[in-house]
């Protein structure tokens, strides 16, 4: 018989098929407070007789957190969560404009009892919407739908899990609604798992002649995509901060073995997105202020206004798997002669140990054609 020569996903990777499971969820749902009903509510006026304790949502308050119980005892896998949150039940209608709450409230995931988290990240910017904005997309591994907040990434453990919601703000209170679903393996993985990695960075502003890095690992992982978001500094520079190429350096390349020429298109759009905003299951442009549906007038109204783009791109057939490094940056400008704001949230899977340096990017630390022959 043939070999299979299907090529894997990394979800085929990344899932242990081979070993049974159970499926459980850990949520904000307590049993902790005495249930209260409103006059309105006279049908649940005998729960409360009957002192039902019942709440669906906790409250976090400035500067504390709230961790979730620990999943599982042994080997396991996250395969869904599902958040909505607010900063109070009255600013509903400030829902979609609020920005604090997606900036100021961190996600933190840390697996098998580490102290660093693998997951780092403001809670907006995680789950694919950058400037801490909420907008309504759908793809296959995170969306915003209506209101909620979904992550389908697989997220394997070997002993446990925690998740953890910090809420970092000053003075707003969180009102914090999530269930997190798993898998628990009956027995142990035939192998040592690949952990989801998560991270957030950002530049306000970039440096000129210095590209902006997304992901420099040393140790063996897959990238699977990233979310990118952009803000122009000057008026007059318009959207040229697209301009930029990206580049996959893997395994001590000299020469990057990936090159997408100009920013849309390694998030598969082009022409500046000539169409405005989109979504798709791998690839999404979900802010774009420039206009909605383009043309030459609203390319000419870009070059003259503050314009801010948030981008998403997951690789899953083509996802890059590397053995011992990868070095990812991006471009701002042909040559970075563009200043911009830029920030980003990396997802990439590694062994452990795996080693992560998140600082910018400097001279002589990245090979590139642009300034190889370029004297100081």
């Amino acid at each position: 018989m043939p070999p299979n020569l299907d090529p894997l996903t990394y979800e085929e990777m990344i899932f242990i098929k081979e070993v049974p499971w159970k499926v459980k969820q850990v949520s904000t749902h307590s049993n902790e407070t005495p249930l209260v009903a409103h006059r309105t509510q006279k049908q649940w006026q005998f729960m409360v007789e009957r002192g039902l304790k019942h709440q669906d949502y906790i409250q976090i308050k400035p500067q504390s957190k709230f961790d979730f119980p620990i999943l599982g005892e042994g080997p396991g896998c996250i395969v869904n969560i599902w958040f909505t949150f607010s900063s109070g039940l009255l600013s509903l209608r400030k829902y979609y404009s609020s920005w604090k709450i997606r900036k100021k409230v961190y996600l933190r995931i840390y697996f098998d009892n580490e102290e660093t988290p693998s997951v780092d990240s403001p809670i907006g910017d995680f789950f694919g919407v950058g400037f801490g904005k909420y907008r309504e997309f759908k793809s296959k591994y995170l969306e915003e739908t209506s209101g909620g907040y979904v992550c389908r990434f697989p997220m394997p453990f070997q002993k446990n899990a925690r998740i953890e919601i910090n809420n970092a703000s000053e003075r707003d209170t969180v009102i914090f609604y999530g269930a997190i679903t798993y898998r628990q393996y009956e027995k142990n993985f035939p192998h040592d798992p690949f952990f989801f990695h998560a991270k957030y960075r950002e530049e306000r502003p970039t440096s000129p002649k210095i590209p902006f890095k997304l992901l420099d690992a040393k140790g063996e992982g897959i990238y699977v995509g990233c979310v990118l978001n952009q803000e122009n500094v000057k008026r007059s520079d318009g959207l040229k901060f697209l301009e930029g190429n990206t580049k996959f350096y893997v395994d001590g390349e000299t020469s990057p073995s990936l090159e997408y020429t100009g920013t849309e298109d390694i998030f598969q759009g082009a022409w500046y997105y000539i169409g405005g905003a989109f979504s798709a299951p791998y690839h999404g442009c979900t802010v774009h202020s420039a206009w909605k549906k383009a043309g030459m007038l609203g390319f000419i109204r870009s070059s003259f206004r503050k314009n801010q783009v948030s981008q998403y791109r997951f690789h899953e057939y083509d996802a890059i798997p590397f053995k011992k490094s990868l070095l990812l940056f991006t471009h701002h400008g042909e040559f970075d002669e563009i200043v911009a704001n830029q920030s980003s949230v990396t997802y990439y899977y590694a062994r452990k140990p795996t080693q992560t340096n998140w600082e910018p990017l400097k001279k002589g630390e990245f090979p590139d054609e642009y300034y190889s022959n370029q004297s100081e």
